[in-house]
């Protein structure tokens, strides 16, 4: 959504005004379960390429990358 938005010269918080008003379900960005992510995260620490994982799962590596270091213990 951010691409599109600086393209188009609209802020992302007037995007999501928008959507909420006219009632637009927003697609989620949480395709695997609870379970899943647990079993990717152990692949990772297990030295699994973050690449491999994400094929497995059939989710794009920057997402699965991203959701990853959200994980890391502080």
């Amino acid at each position: 959504m951010e691409e599109g938005t600086g393209q188009a010269g609209i802020s992302r918080g007037t995007v999501q005004r928008l959507v909420e008003q006219e009632g637009i379900e927003r697609q989620t960005s949480q395709k695997l379960s609870l379970e899943q992510r647990e079993e990717a995260f152990r692949f990772l620490d297990e030295g699994v390429s973050l690449r491999q994982v994400a094929r497995q799962f059939g989710v794009n590596p920057e997402s699965l990358r991203r959701l990853a270091m959200r994980h890391k213990p502080s």
